[in-house]
């Protein structure tokens, strides 16, 4: 985890009582950074608030308890102090440790803070694939609300998309103010429509594909089994749009005790019955897998997915490359920089 993920995940839990509830979160955005490593940097910061003197064999003492070598629990408190505590203390005693850089000024810091933030905005709106994207309620996207998505176009990604963490943060209302006339703004408009019309096609699309198995199997098969043939479809689906080589489904039918099983690739399913129902999803299946692409709500998803990841590269290219988005924020001011 780097300086900037660091201050980031103290500030979280500085500010909760929940912190189990924080590392889960913040390791559901962050998968480079185990649950375990984050528990350290929460008894690291534990530590580093009750310790007034840290020298070396303070830092020796926290190492051990947590499991971390000397010099880097040293980098780590430099960060640490850094932000949390002022003036940074020097915890070098032993001239064989020389810190990273020199604490910056208090305007420095909060630039570099932005910048950090500024850099995770861009790069960290990750959007769900096809597959994915078929399961996620409208409701949490709130799409249903009758007004313009331009007004505010936040409340159109949905939690998954990591959006939500970055602009609760308490920076996030000075990125705004530092980027004010930056054009990244008008992108996310457009990547905040584009992603709800992603969204209600594959909802579309989900719905006109379990249509089709549930008008060919009215009471044959279970709605859960449907929703199978469904996922297994779309999974199908969404790996050609990707260039990747469509899945084999084998197609292995077993009798059982209870009925029969039938092997799609990664999904079973179970039938009753004869033989014969199972023959016929075969059949259908077979079908479909070769017409769906074709079918105009999985051509409108396909399309809309692919508008969406353009309109993604557009935003991010609006805050690249680094050194630009650094003129932009210095260039910038908020009441912080006073």
């Amino acid at each position: 985890m780097n300086r900037a993920k660091a201050i980031k995940f103290w500030r979280e839990i500085r500010n909760t009582t929940f912190i189990s509830e924080a590392i889960s979160k913040f390791h559901r955005y962050h998968k480079d950074s185990s649950e375990r490593t984050l528990e350290r940097y929460v008894q690291a910061n534990t530590a580093f608030e009750k310790n007034e003197n840290i020298n070396d064999q303070a830092l020796k003492q926290i190492a051990s308890a947590i499991g971390w070598k000397v010099p880097f629990l040293k980098k780590v408190y430099e960060w640490w102090a850094s932000e949390f505590r002022k003036p940074v203390q020097n915890i070098s005693e032993s001239s064989n440790y020389t810190p990273e850089i020199l604490p910056p000024t208090e305007i420095q810091r909060h630039w570099d803070n932005l910048e950090s933030l500024g850099k995770e905005f861009r790069d960290s709106i990750v959007f769900p694939d096809i597959t994915t994207a078929l399961k996620l309620n409208l409701y949490t996207a709130d799409l249903t609300r009758n007004r313009p998505v331009k007004n505010d176009p936040m409340e159109v990604f949905s939690y998954d998309t990591g959006v939500s963490t970055i602009v609760n943060d308490p920076l996030f209302p000075y990125l705004k103010k530092h980027l004010g006339g930056n054009a990244c703004w008008g992108k996310l408009d457009e990547l905040a429509i584009k992603y709800s019309e992603f969204i209600k096609s594959a909802m579309k699309a989900r719905k006109a594909i379990y249509e089709i198995f549930d008008k060919a199997f009215p009471d044959q098969i279970m709605p859960s089994t449907k929703e199978i043939l469904v996922d297994s479809i779309i999974s199908d689906i969404s790996q050609r749009v990707s260039g990747i080589s469509g899945i084999d489904f084998d197609y292995n039918i077993t009798q059982e005790k209870d009925g029969w099983s039938l092997q799609l690739g990664a999904w079973r399913i179970m039938t009753c019955g004869k033989r014969q129902i199972p023959e016929q999803i075969i059949e259908l299946h077979k079908n479909l897998h070769q017409t769906l692409p074709k079918k105009h709500e999985v051509m409108t998803l396909i399309n809309a997915e692919k508008e969406l990841k353009l309109a993604v590269i557009e935003f991010r290219h609006s805050l690249l490359p680094d050194d630009l988005l650094r003129k932009y924020i210095r260039s910038g001011h908020c009441e912080l920089c006073s």
